[in-house]
């Protein structure tokens, strides 16, 4: 060993020396900075709307925010009725009614409603102008007379507030924003889920649910359902250590160290000001799993030496450092995306990683000096699976082979270059979701997805406006156009004079419904309904908008239009992250090589490190899985923490095939367990967690063909 190294190691031995000399020093020290950053999750928001996911720093979500103020941008829960078998009656249309009244009289958070029974249509009699309703007057009519909705099939709102079968009913109730914010900042949890328990019970017909503030709640439940995720990984971990090791111990101490470092990385989110989403949310299953490596190698140090298991720490306390050293840094290399929060979960995870290693080998340490009944954690006697690993640790496979399966980094280089890239919000939930099954049914019998705005400004020209909505109209992403001249020319009477029109149409901008389409500063709101979401063709379209209005005469905003520019920076961020997880884990391998004279071998133990990786992109893309904000950290987090065993191999023993020897079933312990852990996120609520679950639970085994096989393949044979 080099003697920068012999140096380093003998200053992390004396921290781990002060460290039980001065126990309860440390111990007190570690005890305050917890309850420091403890303090800190008393800050903590999460993210639940999909404005607030948004990285505020893109003119996308500019505009989204501007679109808001100039046309208001209140949360939604808008729920359809169902038609029953043989259509609607007059007593369940009367029911419809009474109940969306009822909900407006008990909740004054509701600031409007908008429903078909509020459709009117400007007639003249005589010298008189009035506005009678489209639909009669249904709880007037006998309970089973039978109600046709025929006649808002050729209204403006005929695939909006009902479908073009008209058997169905649309309702949309608008909400005030929460005053003051609280934990999910303006949503407010406890009124939505009044309206949806209360709907249910006064509307008792087939309902289905949506609204940004459905998606919203949806979102909610997840992130609190996260928490029985993080039981269950506790569960397995423990399980896994007392089979492992022998003894109950081991868990709870491992988590006393992943406890302090949530701690701290939360804690350090709330001070900061940073919002737990859908990503940062998975932080705690990742630091348990990325900090299994060095807890399991210190834990077979203590096995191999039962005697002397207070001198574990120190033996791996070097090697444990750079393997936290490399995840942390491959973490980092998140900090190139261009979406804010991958930044954050890549800074956040890089202290995490680091934090643990303080803890593992200061606080625990000193903890275990204060009271020594604690240790040791492992009882060899009783612990199993150590044949298994070493039967395959024994076999070496040709030499040609490991060579061949190098070839995973040429289909690794291409599937990087043609991933699938698609991401929506509504994407988070699974196919048998209720509100995924809702966006489905309207997608069908509604033939549009989602809505955005095309927003002119007071200074666009009815030259521009004209020229851009032809534009608009002739493109395949528009199912429908829904235009404030359009609804003016419906509600006025056919053939009417121009001083009735004009009366008409300002009396018609008196209503709150009206600043859906106009501002009070002179902008115009073209409201679209978009027949995908599909984040390439969402971007394509709000370019085109771009280049017809190049000195931002009108502009494209919604929250899906935000949501497709804010992740069209997700395979950037996996091609840059992996990039520089590759650069600094190859670099820091390559320099500990020289530091412990294997440098002649460094090629061989780089390659082998990326080969797991290597093998589940090309996996990804063979699968045709796609690429959204969750999946693109997969990557970086694989090849860092895959490095670790080549930076273990190399600190055992004079030759790479002692350290295999060595360290080999720590390893193979250590890759399974993680493997068992990741597969808890398939539990997930959310749907891209479960997908990251299973190729991170791949990736693991991948990493140790690739770290312990594949390596013994490429080394010369005499050199194994």
């Amino acid at each position: 060993m080099s003697p920068v190294l012999s140096r380093f190691e003998k200053g992390l031995q004396a921290i781990i020396a002060y460290a039980r000399q001065h126990s309860w020093r440390v111990i007190g020290v570690y005890v305050l900075l917890g309850l420091v950053f403890a303090g800190g999750l008393l800050q903590i928001t999460q993210v639940v709307s999909i404005q607030d996911q948004l990285d505020p720093r893109m003119q996308s979500t500019q505009d989204l925010k501007k679109s808001k103020e100039l046309f208001g941008g209140q949360s939604s829960l808008g729920f359809l009725v169902m038609a029953p078998a043989g259509g609607f009656t007059a007593g369940d249309l009367c029911t419809v009614k009474q109940g969306i009244h009822a909900l407006r009289l008990r909740h004054p958070e509701i600031t409007e409603s908008i429903s078909a029974f509020d459709l009117r249509r400007a007639q003249v009699t005589g010298d008189k102008l009035h506005y009678p309703t489209l639909l009669p007057d249904v709880c007037m009519l006998p309970a089973s007379e039978k109600v046709s909705l025929s006649v808002l099939a050729s209204t403006p709102w005929s695939h909006t507030l009902t479908g073009p079968a008209t058997q169905d009913l649309a309702v949309n109730l608008s909400l005030a924003p929460l005053d003051p914010p609280g934990m999910f900042g303006t949503f407010n949890p406890g009124l939505v889920e009044k309206l949806l328990a209360e709907t249910k019970e006064l509307i008792p017909l087939d309902l289905k649910f949506t609204g940004t503030s459905a998606q919203e709640y949806f979102t909610m439940v997840g992130l609190l359902e996260q928490k029985w995720l993080n039981f269950l990984a506790i569960a397995v971990i423990i399980l896994a250590f007392r089979v492992v090791f022998g003894s109950w111990r081991a868990g709870p101490l491992y988590f006393l160290t992943v406890g302090l470092s949530a701690t701290v990385v939360y804690g350090g989110m709330g001070w900061a000001g940073h919002a737990v989403d859908p990503l940062s949310v998975c932080l705690f299953l990742i630091l348990s799993v990325a900090s299994l490596e060095d807890f399991v190698f210190v834990s077979y140090e203590m096995m191999s030496k039962p005697k002397e298991w207070m001198g574990s720490f120190a033996g791996v306390a070097l090697p444990c450092f750079f393997t936290s050293l490399s995840a942390a840094a491959a973490f980092l290399s998140l900090t190139t995306s261009d979406v804010q929060s991958i930044q954050r979960f890549g800074m956040w995870a890089a202290l995490g990683a680091m934090v643990e290693w303080s803890a593992l080998f200061v606080l625990l340490p000193a903890l275990l000096k204060a009271f020594p009944r604690l240790g040791p954690w492992v009882l060899p006697e009783r612990a199993r699976f150590q044949e298994t690993p070493m039967r395959w640790l024994h076999k070496t496979p040709p030499r040609v082979f490991s060579f061949l399966a190098l070839l995973f980094f040429v289909g690794a280089f291409y599937s990087v270059k043609n991933f699938r890239l698609t991401q929506s919000p509504a994407e988070m939930f699974p196919d048998d979701h209720p509100f995924q099954q809702t966006l489905q049914f309207i997608q069908k019998d509604r033939g549009w997805l989602a809505e955005a705005g095309l927003i002119f400004s007071a200074q666009a020209s009815a030259e521009l406006k004209a020229k851009v909505r032809q534009a608009v109209l002739r493109d395949s992403l528009v199912g429908r156009v829904e235009t404030w001249d359009q609804l003016v020319s419906f509600v006025a009477p056919a053939n009417a004079s121009e001083p009735t029109t004009a009366m008409v149409t300002r009396e018609m901008g008196m209503l709150d419904f009206s600043k859906r389409y106009q501002a009070s500063s002179g902008e115009v709101r073209d409201i679209l309904y978009l027949t995908t979401v599909d984040t390439s063709e969402l971007n394509r379209f709000r370019r085109e908008i771009i280049k017809l209005c190049p000195a931002r005469e009108c502009w494209l905003a919604g929250e899906f239009v935000g949501f497709a520019d804010f992740s069209e920076g997700l395979i950037s961020t996996l091609f840059e992250s992996m990039l520089g997880s590759v650069f600094s884990v190859g670099l820091l391998v390559g320099l500990l090589g020289i530091g412990t004279g294997h440098l002649r071998y460094v090629p061989s133990l780089v390659l082998a490190s990326f080969w797991g990786p290597a093998v589940m992109l090309t996996a990804i893309f063979l699968c045709d899985i796609t690429i959204n904000f969750v999946t693109c950290i997969v990557a970086s987090t694989l090849i860092g923490l895959t490095g670790d065993n080549a930076i273990m191999f190399m600190f055992q023993g004079k030759s790479l095939t002692e350290g295999i020897e060595d360290k080999g079933i720590g390893s193979f312990q250590t890759a399974l367990i993680m493997s068992v852990v990741a597969l808890t996120f398939v539990l997930s609520y959310f749907e891209p967690p479960r997908m990251l679950g299973y190729l991170l639970a791949g990736g693991f085994l991948c990493a140790l063909l690739g770290d312990v096989w594949i390596l013994k393949g490429l080394l010369p044979r005499g050199k194994k």
